[in-house]
C-alpha cells in the first residue's frame, strides 16, 4: 500500500513522491535492511546478479541517453524490483504473505469504492486527471490504483486470494462478488483471462474438500457478482466485457488478436541495433531503458519512438538483454519450485494461494508490463522474494551437527 500510495501521489506532488525521491527512500531502506540483516552474507547469488543486471542497464542507459533518463527510467523499475531482496531477507514464512494479501484486500476495497463513486456520477477529477477510456460505448473508469486494466487485475488477485484464504464463507463470497463486479466494470480482457487462469490453476492444485469448498465459493461469488451488477444497473458492462474478450465489438480485436498484434508490430532483433554495444554484447545486455518500455515512454512522451512490447519477458530481454531475462527466469523457476514443494508437503493453503496468484501473474506478463507496475508488480516481486527467501533454505550440515 505504501508503494502504491507513493506512486499515485507523484501526479499531484513531485516532492517527495517523484521516482527519484522514492528511489532515494527505498535505496536507503534497502541499505539499512542489508546492514541490519547481514544481507550481504545471506542473499542468494541470483539476487545479487539481478541487482548487477539493473546497474549495468542503468549505466548503459546513461551512456546512450544521458543521466537524466537513466536515473528516472531505472528508478521506475528498481522502485518495485527492490521488493525482492526485502522479501527474501525479511519474510520468515506464510504468515507474512497472508499479511500481504490483507493489504491488497484493503487496497482493492479502496479502488472499488473510487470506481463506484464515478459510476454513480460523482466526479473525481483530481483522481482521473483527464483520463478517458471508452469500450463498447461504455466508460472504463480510472481508480486510485490507476488505469482500468490495473484495477481489473487487482480485483482478480483480491477475489482469488479471499476465496482461498478467508475462513468465513460469507465474507469470502462477498469479497469474491465484489471482485467479479470490479473485473466486469473494468472491461479488461487481461482481467477476464486472469479469472479463467486462476480457476484452472485452482482446480489443478486443490484436492478433496478444499477443491469443493473453493469451487462452491467461486460459484456463489460469481452469481452474487452478477446480481450486484444487475442491481446497480451495470448489466451492459457484463455483455461488453464478454464481447470484448471474443472480439465482438466493432474496432476492438479479440484477446488473441490483440496479443498477436502487439507482439508482431515491431522487429525484435532490430531493437538491439539501438544499443551502443557491439554484437554479441548488445544481445547479452540489451538496448537499455532509454529505447524500450513504458518507463521510457513515460519520460520521453507518447510521441517518441520508444518500443512498447506489452510483454514483460520481451521487455526484460530488450532492456537488459539475455542476462537480465535469464536471471529473472531463474528466480521465477526457484519460486515455482519452492511453492510446489511446500504445497506437496501438506495442506498449506497460503502457499497454494500464492502459487495460484503467481501463475496468474506470470501469464499476465505475456500481455502487460507487470514488472514495472506498482500493484501487480509489487505482488510479483514480493512472491519472487518469498520463493527465494533466505530463511527457507536448509541449514548447512556442519551447523546442524553443532546444534
Amino acid at each position: 500500500m505504501f508503494l502504491i500510495l507513493f506512486y499515485r501521489m507523484q501526479a499531484y506532488l513531485t516532492v517527495p513522491f517523484s521516482a527519484l525521491s522514492r528511489l532515494a527512500l527505498y535505496g536507503g531502506l534497502f541499505v539499512l535492511v542489508i546492514v541490519l540483516r547481514k544481507g550481504y552474507q545471506q542473499l542468494p547469488p541470483l539476487l545479487w546478479a539481478l541487482l548487477v543486471s539493473v546497474v549495468l542497464t542503468a549505466l548503459h542507459t546513461a551512456w546512450i541517453a544521458g543521466p537524466d533518463i537513466a536515473f528516472h527510467a531505472t528508478a521506475r523499475f528498481i522502485n518495485v524490483m527492490l521488493l525482492v531482496p526485502f522479501a527474501a531477507l525479511m519474510f520468515m514464512g506464510e504468515r507474512h504473505m497472508e499479511r500481504v494479501f490483507w493489504i491488497f484486500w484493503a487496497v482493492f476495497l479502496c479502488a472499488f469504492a473510487s470506481l463506484l463513486v464515478q459510476f454513480w456520477g460523482w466526479p473525481l477529477d483530481t483522481l482521473v486527471n483527464g483520463y478517458i477510456a471508452i469500450r463498447g460505448d461504455l466508460i472504463r473508469h480510472m481508480t486510485v490504483v490507476g488505469e482500468p486494466n490495473v484495477g481489473g487485475m487487482l480485483a482478480v488477485i483480491a477475489g482469488v486470494s479471499s476465496t482461498m484464504l478467508v475462513k468465513r464463507h460469507s465474507v469470502a463470497v462477498l469479497m469474491g462478488a465484489l471482485a467479479v463486479a470490479f473485473v466486469t466494470l473494468s472491461i479488461s480482457k487481461a482481467a477476464m483471462l486472469g479469472l479463467g487462469v486462476a480457476m484452472i490453476a485452482s482446480v489443478c492444485l486443490l484436492r478433496g474438500e478444499a477443491l469443493k469448498e473453493a469451487l462452491l465459493r467461486a460459484l456463489l461469488a460469481g452469481l452474487a457478482g452478477v446480481l450486484l451488477l444487475l442491481l446497480i444497473g451495470a448489466g451492459d458492462y457484463l455483455r461488453v466485457s464478454l464481447d470484448s474478450l471474443i472480439g465482438n465489438i466493432r474496432g476492438e480485436p479479440s484477446a488473441y488478436k490483440d496479443f498477436q498484434y502487439r507482439q508482431s508490430r515491431f522487429g525484435t532483433m532490430d531493437v538491439f541495433d539501438g544499443s551502443l554495444l557491439p554484437v554479441p554484447l548488445n544481445y547479452l545486455f540489451g538496448a537499455s531503458f532509454a529505447e524500450v518500455g513504458s518507463a521510457a515512454q513515460e519520460i520521453q512522451g507518447s510521441g517518441s519512438d520508444v518500443v512498447l512490447p506489452h510483454n514483460s519477458y520481451l521487455e526484460l530481454l530488450l532492456t537488459g538483454g539475455a542476462f537480465m531475462l535469464s536471471v529473472v527466469v531463474f528466480l521465477m523457476g526457484r519460486t515455482y519450485r519452492t511453492l510446489w514443494h511446500s504445497c506437496a508437503q501438506g495442506d498449506n493453503r497460503v502457499d497454494r494461494c500464492v502459487l495460484v496468484c503467481f501463475i496468474v501473474l506470470t501469464c499476465w506478463m505475456l500481455i502487460y508490463p507487470v514488472i514495472y507496475e506498482p500493484v501487480t508488480g509489487c505482488l510479483f516481486w514480493i512472491i519472487v522474494g518469498y520463493g527465494n527467501r533466505v530463511h527457507n533454505r536448509p541449514m548447512p550440515i556442519a551447523s546442524v551437527a553443532q546444534n
